[in-house]
């Protein structure tokens, strides 16, 4: 593993002038859209949003670039194609931990507020706040087969999300 956790990738990102902190307020209902649309339209850096509406920061498009991918995963983008493939070639296994980094902010039951997070409301035609990049991971019922994806989530509500799960998706068919 590259990078210890997010924190030291952003690190990497800052010093190697691909990330950008944005410390003005920014409102999550299309605003922060307008500004990632903008940012990418320009192929510029992954931005830090340290105001977001929200005391909790967002940071986005900090694989939105070939660059930026390779730098995650400690390659070049012209040996990115290369080690993808190499790296996927044999999944490694998930391993159950009892507790970790991962584990350091669990909440449970009435605790659950998505509406706490800064998800903001991209595009004018969204239906309310989406998760853009979310990791689903479900396990097939029948043969116990994992499975990792990603599918937009909108927020409806405090405690529930909705995808657009279309029949022949592992995620429908698990």
């Amino acid at each position: 593993m590259p990078y210890k956790d997010l924190r030291q990738f952003l690190k990497r990102l800052e010093e190697e002038g691909e990330l950008k902190r944005v410390k003005v307020k920014v409102d999550t209902k299309y605003e922060i859209g307008a500004i990632c649309r903008k940012v990418l339209n320009g192929r510029g850096p992954a931005l830090l949003f340290e105001n977001p509406s929200s005391p909790i920061p967002l940071v986005t498009n900090i694989v939105a670039t070939r660059r930026r991918y390779a730098m995650g995963l400690e390659t070049t983008p012209e040996e990115l194609h290369r080690e993808w493939s190499e790296r996927t070639r044999e999944p490694v296994p998930p391993v159950l931990v009892k507790d970790g980094p991962c584990k350091e902010h669990v909440l449970k039951g009435a605790d659950v507020d998505l509406l706490r997070f800064p998800i903001p409301i991209w595009n004018e035609m969204d239906g309310g706040p989406y998760i853009t990049f979310p990791c689903h991971i479900t396990r097939d019922p029948e043969t116990g087969i994992g499975n990792a994806a990603m599918y937009r989530a909108q927020v409806h509500n405090r405690n529930t999300l909705g995808f657009l799960g279309a029949p022949y998706r592992h995620i429908m068919l698990h």
